[in-house]
């Protein structure tokens, strides 16, 4: 999705508003939100190119990970994903 980071910089300001967010890598971002995915999906596409390419879940307490950062580990760990 990135190929110019000042191209998304709207992008990252939309996500930064959540209340709570993770730039879990390079082109992944993790969010807390009460909204649903396809709610952030229909709000996202509006900063990014018609040719960019974006996947919006939901993670509840289940996950598991393998050589991920340690930064984006730790921010699943101690998200309260029921509030």
């Amino acid at each position: 999705m990135l190929d110019n980071s000042n191209d998304y910089e709207n992008l990252y300001v939309y996500i930064k508003k959540f209340d709570a967010w993770c730039h879990y890598l390079e082109s992944v971002w993790l969010v807390k939100s009460s909204k649903s995915a396809s709610q952030i999906r229909d709000e996202a596409i509006k900063y990014i190119k018609n040719t960019d390419k974006l996947f919006v879940i939901e993670v509840q307490n289940h996950w598991a990970s393998l050589n991920i950062n340690k930064q984006g580990v730790e921010w699943l760990k101690n998200i309260d994903f029921e509030k």
